[in-house]
């Protein structure tokens, strides 16, 4: 029998040096496949404990070794199946440790198979456009995904990212100006949906300066590869499915990658809306979707239920039992895989935060963060601070709430609610005083406005009078300009019919001068004069004392380090946005990564591994039991129930739940892989179409 044990000790070894990593390997298996049974649990729990006993041991490896057989001998010595027990449990691990090697012989073969692409011939272009601005999601997740895909092959991989500030070698100039394509701030130039705008002259030029800018850069290079990041067509895309066609027509790519960022929400909305023109209108945003995949020739989605249900429309031809005419590949299954959002990782967290027990004794705060706006959880956060107040067990509990201003009713009503009776009047029925705000945008408007004209005025003392021509020509294409509107509102310098000359122009700009004191804004400088009182006061009168009538904290910003931060004093975090929970919920994502116990709301593209009794990350983050929705009663009773429990136990699953989903979905690494995956196909397909499915 000692021999077949010193075999069962050899095995382990076959799985890590390491015997606590050997152990923590197999059971995780034992999570994921169970197949070890009753006895071999107890097996294996006798074994850590043996281990466990010994981490201050100083012996030497062969003699813990030895002991660990002897230990193992004299328990299964009062065991009257020992031997069938032994044999069996070796057997399984035999199979277990076979195919622990047949994953690393197919992970060693993708990274041998990778150095076709580590030849510098072979080029990925990365575009958001118009989404590209620092600290935007979709920046963020591609600057995560070349970080994860360098991870991969070791920084030897060519890949670029394509922006309105890339530069065309052969003049140095930026390609695009993002703010003179985006009309009114709403990407309507941008929104393939309104196909007049196709051929507008802004976005056809930015067009031809990209193509331009793809065949100037490494003109060495054999195989090109464009990757679009689809947002489209709620948000916009400056990229139309006609560019991409005649971007391989004219082979100005080999190939066309597209990631897919959202699907089932628009398909969960129209099927959920009573507005039959919501319905409509999303049914729209999936047909126009449809448009992009049929130029691509492999599409990546965010989620699997995206993808089987994306599939699923184009195999039946059929949307929401819409028809609809497909003319791309006639096996989309076959360009189709599957990946995960990237987290923000958090940068300003000491590793001793994240450990267990120090996760834990966070006091039980709740965080709410993202764009303050309706629908987000913000409402549910006012609920819950007033049950939290009313219940002596939480009573030194609070909700931080933190977020940029989108809804300002909304964030008037938190800071009143918070406020209560002690309100100190910034807010009167939900709008600001207008004393303060008529006078706060008179001054606003005046000081834009002069500041503005004077400089012109100045440009023309210095006979710059062509170089101030050609900038008030451009200042009025940029729409989300807030200069540009006030210029544009108050005086029409340049009309169709011809330029003013110098003389003309300088008593128009001085007249203008005068006009800014009566001028009246258009809504949208309003609303954000409005966004920056609220800011601006807020702060002044958070230096002040009052007593506030519900725990709110409110903070009205919100980034990398401010999350940090409040995700060192809360250990609650409320995500139950009407979405719910996803794989592409970069939000709920980035709050797993610092560890935070999340309650959120179940959804269309909600995981099976998530939603499972048992699943392999149940629990992982915690979501209704018998509705799609959690009210704020239901989130506060199990918030007392977790911290009622002494030894956190429910906590606890959550946190080792949560830690497997990062380190086996949420990983930079393993999606860095998904993309190298890809793009190793999509290099060694002969045809325009025809990837292995994942």
């Amino acid at each position: 029998m000692r021999d077949k044990i010193d075999r069962l000790v050899t095995l382990f070894s076959n799985f890590d040096k390491d015997l606590v990593t050997s152990i923590t390997y197999i059971t995780n298996a034992q999570t994921d496949k169970n197949f070890l049974d009753e006895s071999e649990l107890k097996l294996i729990s006798f074994i850590k404990q043996v281990i466990s006993d010994s981490e201050d041991s100083e012996e030497e490896e062969p003699q813990f070794r030895s002991r660990l057989v002897s230990k193992i001998t004299e328990y299964l010595s009062e065991i009257g199946n020992r031997n069938e027990i032994l044999e069996s449990f070796i057997y399984k691990l035999f199979l277990l440790s076979k195919e622990k090697e047949k994953l690393a012989s197919k992970e060693k073969e993708l990274q041998l198979s990778t150095t076709c692409l580590y030849n510098p011939k072979v080029i990925i272009y990365f575009i958001t456009a118009p989404h590209e601005e620092a600290d935007r999601g979709d920046t963020d997740y591609v600057q995560s995904v070349i970080t994860g895909i360098n991870e991969v092959v070791n920084g030897k991989f060519k890949l670029r990212y394509i922006t309105g500030k890339s530069r065309l070698p052969s003049n140095d100039q930026e390609l695009y100006n993002l703010q003179a394509l985006d009309a009114e701030g709403k990407n309507t130039l941008l929104n393939p949906k309104v196909y007049n705008d196709f051929a507008n002259p802004l976005r056809q030029k930015a067009i031809a300066n990209i193509e331009e800018y793809i065949k100037q850069t490494d003109q060495k290079a054999e195989f090109k590869i464009l990757h679009l990041q689809l947002r489209a067509p709620e948000t916009g895309c400056m990229i139309h499915p006609q560019d991409l066609e005649r971007f391989k027509y004219e082979s100005t790519v080999s190939k066309i990658a597209i990631t897919c960022h959202e699907w089932m929400y628009y398909v969960t909305s129209a099927e959920s809306t009573e507005r039959e023109g919501e319905r409509k209108d999303r049914i729209l945003d999936l047909r126009t979707q449809l448009s992009y995949f049929q130029q691509a020739d492999w599409v990546m989605f965010l989620n699997e239920k995206d993808k089987n249900h994306a599939v699923q429309v184009v195999n039946s031809r059929k949307l929401l039992e819409e028809e609809i005419d497909w003319q791309g590949t006639t096996d989309f299954s076959s360009i189709c895989s599957v990946s995960n959002v990237v987290p923000t990782l958090p940068t300003k967290l000491e590793l001793d935060m994240l450990k267990t027990e120090n996760l834990l004794r966070r006091p039980p705060n709740i965080l709410i963060f993202g764009l303050i706006r309706s629908g987000k959880g913000f409402e549910e956060g006012i609920e819950l601070a007033k049950l939290i107040k009313n219940h002596p067990e939480l009573k030194d509990s609070k909700v931080y709430i933190a977020g940029k201003p989108q809804d300002l009713k909304l964030t008037k009503k938190i800071l009143r609610e918070k406020w209560g009776d002690n309100d100190p009047k910034l807010f009167e029925q939900g709008v600001l005083y207008q004393e303060h705000i008529e006078r706060y945008k008179k001054d606003y408007a005046f000081d834009l406005v002069s500041k503005v004209i004077i400089k012109y005025l100045r440009k023309l003392e210095t006979d710059q009078y062509n170089e101030i021509q050609n900038e008030i020509k451009n200042m009025l294409t940029l729409e989300k300009n807030k200069e540009a509107q006030v210029v544009k509102e108050i005086i029409n310098i340049l009309p169709a019919s011809g330029d003013r000359d110098k003389k003309t122009l300088r008593q128009e700009l001085c007249a203008a001068l005068t006009k800014a004191r009566q001028f009246r804004m258009p809504k949208q400088i309003t609303d954000e004069i409005d966004r920056i009182m609220v800011l601006s006061k807020y702060e002044e009168l958070k230096k002040q004392s009052f007593e506030d009538a519900l725990p709110i904290e409110v903070y009205l910003s919100i980034n990398s380090e401010l999350l940090d931060s409040l995700s060192q004093t809360c250990k609650y975090c409320v995500k139950l946005e009407k979405k719910g929970l996803a794989n592409n919920s970069s939000s709920i994502i980035n709050a797993l990564c610092r560890k935070l116990i999340i309650f959120s709301n179940k959804g269309g593209a909600t995981s099976e591994e998530f939603l499972e009794e048992g699943g392999r990350y149940s629990d992982a983050v915690v979501l209704p039991s018998t509705t799609e929705k959690f009210e704020s009663q239901e989130v506060f009773d199990l918030i007392l129930e977790r911290e009622r429990d002494t030894d956190q136990a429910m906590n606890r699953r959550t946190l080792e739940r949560m830690q497997l989903s990062l380190e086996e979905l949420f990983n930079n690494k393993k999606i860095g892989k998904d993309h190298v995956e890809m793009y190793l196909h999509l290099k060694s397909s002969s045809k325009s179409s025809g990837v292995i499915s994942k």
